[in-house]
């Protein structure tokens, strides 16, 4: 049976009475020690009734019942899983957690249709019963039961189950409303093809990162979205694990912009009204804050000109911040540009600047030190910074002729910038600008696989591009077209290459962080199905194909800090292999859109224990700050990186 990976895949359980078998206690999604299995807990269940309340819902129950025969009535309870692309399947099992002692007998039966909700579900609308796949006979009470439920699952579609009671005696379950036990879908998966790369099974995450940021320190800060955007900020060690609290008291820090100081403390601009999400949602705030990550302290400092609400920082060649867009209120941008003046903590505003952008533009330092704005409207302009600042004419036009909504915009070589997908309906095309030209164009390159928007561009190690999560359907944020597989775009050939498939959908909040040992972690962003408003928790970590072509290079010493153009030692056993050495600005992320990232490749030679590296010497294609510093050998393969600053 051919399957068409585009699809996401639901899995529906239609259960009715007990299944047997000897499985631990588990959370809903839980990280496993074997990379290639997933536990996957249920979007959505409910139970039905006959007689009476044939007509009565009962979605939000903490027990599932199911009886042939409960004083002449009929009980029945269906669950939902939402598996993605997950690659070969090998084996499917479903868990439940008995509560009530019996012996019971059932038939696991394939269910046609999956289109019942959680809330609306009654006996007298419940979906029709298929197939029998199987029988199981006796449960106990407080245990696990399993099912094998491998010939009706597979990846990349939608697939249902029944469980039909064969007696006359109860049985009950825990719901996905229990406070724990609760079900689950454990499914194995074959190790990916050679190329792809993988995923990590997904794991629970005590934070949402629908901001992330990699600090100096390796570590991440996380905020969430919503009236506890400032109070649940949270840094979290994605190597050694456990997580550290660091609340902002002052200032709702979700939907703002951010990017990092020359010494690593990352300026934060805008937000939301504290405590008024629901009803203030487009509307902008003053407050800017800096966080330090040496002692993990918020410092606020002097009001913007007016309120921001989705705002843009960019890093200057002189390590300043320009702070551009935002909402001041619902789709009224504010139209004045200022500049955090690092050396001064004061702001300077471009009053001679006047232009209203759309929030969250996508913005990159240029080779001459200005400030270029490559999405999402189509055509592309240059804003000066200095004095008062000043806009360029249009300088280039997208040949797609749309508007590019949460696309994402990468500049992936000096100079030289990647604007892939976006739009609604969302597009697979991709473009690139060149800056150093006489005269800029935008030209088309090769389009992804899939049409996305809401997905994440990542720059990676060896200069390639990966493209994650996003949905291809139209409509803001439609998770019927949730794309799992990922695309790795190639600055060379300008192709790309789809990679494996993640197991969670990522959606609108998504983010996606490269961290020091090349690999690549994805969390957060809005759920599908039942949770389609819920921020979600479950997380995974993507390892590229070059971390499984050998033996990694290592890093044995490198400094703290170097000054341009300057020459510094490397230490590692490995100089004669490396080919090639890069670093890549620290990622400080959020909806579609990195606003610190940037990649320089260093001119290198060899020397006794090691190698010379040279820092670059133009400030305009390396902002100050800290950068992840890679070396590379000849098979692509990246040594875990050292975080070193560039003043």
């Amino acid at each position: 049976m051919y399957i068409n990976w585009r699809e996401r895949c639901l899995v529906v359980l239609f259960l009715v009475v007990s299944g047997c078998g000897d499985v631990r206690e588990d959370e809903e999604v839980q990280e496993a020690s074997d990379p290639l299995t997933a536990s996957i807990g249920p979007t959505a269940d409910t139970y039905v009734q006959s007689g009476a309340n044939a007509n009565t819902n009962f979605g939000t129950a903490t027990t599932l019942q199911t009886d042939r025969n409960d004083g002449g009535t009929y009980k029945e309870a269906f669950l939902r899983f939402s598996i993605g692309a997950v690659g070969t399947i090998t084996r499917a099992r479903l868990r439940l957690f008995v509560t009530n002692d019996a012996a019971n007998s059932a038939d696991i039966v394939s269910v046609p249709s999956n289109t019942w909700g959680e809330t609306t579900t009654t006996y007298n609308n419940r979906p029709v019963k298929g197939a029998v796949l199987g029988s199981i006979l006796s449960s106990t009470a407080g245990t696990f039961v399993e099912v094998d439920v491998t010939s009706a699952v597979g990846p990349s579609r939608d697939v249902s189950f029944a469980i039909v009671p064969r007696s006359s005696d109860t049985f009950f379950v825990r719901s996905r409303e229990a406070s724990s036990n609760r079900p689950q879908l454990i499914i194995d998966t074959a190790a990916p093809g050679a190329g792809q790369g993988q995923w990590s099974a997904p794991f629970f995450l005590a934070a949402e990162g629908v901001h992330a940021h990699l600090l100096p320190n390796g570590k991440l800060l996380l905020f969430p979205y919503g009236d506890n955007g400032g109070m649940d900020v949270t840094i979290w060690d994605p190597v050694g694990g456990g997580y550290t609290a660091a609340a902002n008291m002052r200032t709702n820090v979700g939907c703002s912009g951010h990017a990092f100081l020359p010494d690593g403390r990352l300026l934060v601009t805008g937000g939301e009204p504290p405590n008024r999400h629901d009803v203030a949602i487009g509307t902008g705030i003053l407050d800017a804050n800096i966080f330090d990550y040496r002692d993990n302290s918020w410092t606020p400092v002097p009001d913007m000109n007016n309120p921001r609400w989705y705002p843009n920082n960019t890093t200057l060649a002189n390590g300043d911040v320009l702070v551009l867009t935002g909402d001041m209120t619902p789709d009224d941008g504010n139209p004045i540009p200022q500049v955090w003046q690092t050396a001064s903590a004061s702001w300077r505003i471009l009053g001679n600047a006047f232009r209203k952008l759309p929030s969250y533009s996508f913005t990159h330092l240029a080779p001459d030190g200005r400030v270029v704005v490559t999405g999402p409207e189509r055509h592309t302009v240059l804003l000066n910074t200095a004095g008062t600042g000043s806009w360029s004419s249009i300088i280039a036009s997208y040949n797609t002729a749309i508007f590019r909504s949460y696309a994402s915009s990468v500049m992936y070589d000096n100079g030289r910038v990647l604007v892939v997908g976006g739009g609604n309906p969302p597009t697979a095309t991709a473009e690139v600008l060149d800056l150093n030209a006489a005269t800029p164009r935008w030209r088309n390159v090769a389009p992804m696989s899939v049409a996305r928007r809401h997905h994440n561009a990542t720059l990676l190690p060896d200069g390639q591009v990966l493209v994650t999560g996003g949905t291809s359907a139209s409509g803001f944020n439609n998770p019927d077209g949730a794309v799992l597989p990922a695309e790795i775009w190639n600055p060379v050939t300008e192709a790309w290459t789809v990679v494996a498939s993640m197991q969670i959908p990522r959606l609108y909040h998504s983010t996606a962080v490269l961290l020091p040992d090349g690999r690549v972690v994805t969390t957060s962003g809005k759920g599908t199905g039942e949770n389609v408003g819920e921020e979600r928790r479950e997380t995974q970590f993507y390892s590229p194909d070059y971390l499984s072509r050998g033996t990694r290079p290592t890093i044995s010493s490198a400094p703290t800090s170097v000054s341009y153009g300057q020459t510094f030692f490397v230490g590692t056993p490995n100089a004669s292999a490396i080919s090639r050495v890069t670093w890549i600005r620290l990622p400080s992320v959020t909806h579609a859109f990195d606003q610190n990232q940037r990649f320089n490749t260093l001119s290198f030679s060899t020397a006794t224990g090691g190698l010379n590296v040279t820092a670059p010497s133009n400030r305009n294609l390396c902002p100050p700050g800290h950068y992840m510093l890679f070396i590379l050998n000849n098979l692509g393969v990246p040594a875990v990186a050292r975080i070193v600053q560039i003043t």
